[in-house]
């Protein structure tokens, strides 16, 4: 199982076994006296067997009343299980839509807590009758919690929440974003960045193919998204429509909610901003054009656009044409760039706006074209992170701008070595995850 789900799990069980503590860790207030014993059944997933014992013990410390019994069985198996009312207290499973398969099942039919890495539900011992489904929740009392502020409830749920007008979640300030994760998607040979906030979720670009008969968005994109519990967008940006950036957002468009598309208002017309705009208009999704000067503003993020300008570029004109984000995170900074050139770089310095970062996403996958010396004592940054495709034909990146970027202090991630590569941002320290486990690790 990967490290990311791993620490998800870790990250909602703690959360879940902390709640019910509150009330009993075998939900009667009586059982929290030392002493009493509370013997708790888990069924969990086999991918769990070695992480959730360990939580158990780490919470005995300081809940020694509790005792667990594990029965570990494979997803499917532990689906039937739940769906035939296995006695368990608890049951945990590994996949991000786990929770919400089950739910629309109606597969929880008595009380019992419930974990996914994405929703928890504890259900009360005065539950009136049995619960079907998640229309059930207005009548029984049901208290639900979110293991991890990154952690997205999945569509299904959030709609039926939605109706019942139930709350869920953490709640956070409106100006303090306590824990925002930047993810750069390892989509081969281009881009994709990936911004979760507690508050929603931001696409730059969406990676891509030239070959029309592959379904790169369906085929390559959609699951790694959904790996990542992406189940919705706040935004989805296109820096500039050429297909390593483009062609995956049209599958985002077509399958996935989003509120919005923004594009370079500098992006000339050509068949990967067409086809783009086309998915766009089938969704009723509204497009949006910036420039520089302008701010978007989504998923409680504030995005400055820095480019482009209102002058066209002759050479290159959809690289050069790519929309410069730049993203304060507290006193962190990020500086996505697109598929920027030499010129650009010149512009940007000649207009003396700010361009210091603490992370940056590398010109033009590292293109010799980009990243010159000037631009990059400019930004000043600490990491940098190409996105490239492994053995790819156009000998990205370049050993010159690997040279500068070393001669520079920066520490390099690649896509093409490094796989899927994740920030965290959280009070005012940008951690690195290894590998990229976006919600669960502390540094």
């Amino acid at each position: 199982m990967p490290v990311r789900i791993q620490r998800l799990t870790i990250a909602v069980l703690l959360a879940v076994l902390g709640i019910t503590v509150l009330t009993g860790c075998g939900f009667s207030a009586a059982a929290t006296s030392a002493s009493s014993e509370t013997q708790l059944t888990v069924f969990a997933a086999t991918s769990l067997s070695e992480v959730l014992p360990r939580v158990a013990r780490l919470f005995t410390q300081t809940h020694p009343q509790c005792r667990f019994t594990f029965s570990f069985a494979g997803t499917d198996t532990l689906v039937t299980q739940i769906e035939h009312g296995a006695p368990a207290d608890i049951f945990a499973g590994a996949s991000a839509r786990y929770g919400d398969d089950l739910l629309a099942r109606k597969a929880v039919a008595e009380p019992r807590i419930f974990v996914t890495n994405r929703l928890v539900l504890i259900v009360p011992p005065s539950n009136p009758g049995h619960i079907s489904s998640l229309r059930d929740l207005a009548r029984t009392g049901i208290k639900l919690a979110v293991g991890d502020s990154t952690v997205p409830i999945g569509i299904y749920t959030r709609k039926i929440l939605g109706q019942l007008n139930v709350s869920y979640g953490p709640h956070y300030s409106a100006a303090v974003l306590r824990n925002v994760v930047t993810q750069a998607l390892d989509v081969g040979q281009g881009d994709a960045w990936l911004l979760v906030t507690s508050r929603g979720r931001v696409l730059v670009d969406g990676g891509g193919s030239y070959d029309t008969a592959y379904d790169f968005g369906r085929i390559r994109l959609l699951p790694k998204l959904a790996d990542q519990a992406a189940v919705g967008f706040d935004a989805v940006i296109l820096t500039h429509p050429h297909p390593d950036h483009s062609r995956g957002l049209v599958a985002v468009l077509g399958l996935i909610p989003v509120k919005a598309l923004y594009v370079s208002r500098g992006a000339p017309r050509n068949e990967f901003l067409d086809e783009l705009l086309e998915a766009a208009r089938r969704r009723g999704v509204p497009v949006r054009r910036v420039g520089a000067g302008e701010r978007i503003v989504a998923a409680g993020l504030e995005l400055d656009v820095l480019h482009p300008g209102p002058d066209p570029y002759p050479r290159a004109a959809e690289n050069n044409s790519s929309l410069v984000l730049r993203l304060a995170l507290g006193s962190r900074k990020v500086l996505l760039t697109g598929d920027i050139e030499h010129l650009v770089e010149e512009d940007l310095l000649g207009a003396s706006v700010p361009l210091s970062a603490d992370l940056l996403k590398v010109c033009h996958h590292g293109s010799r074209t980009s990243t010159t010396e000037p631009f990059l004592r400019a930004v000043s940054p600490r990491a940098g992170v190409i996105g490239v495709g492994r053995h790819n034909t156009f000998g990205h990146p370049s050993a010159v701008v690997l040279e500068r970027l070393r001669a520079a202090g920066v520490r390099v991630f690649r896509t093409d070595v490094d796989g899927d590569v994740a920030f965290r941002f959280e009070n005012g320290r940008m951690l690195p995850v290894f590998p990229a486990a976006v919600a669960g690790s502390r540094g």
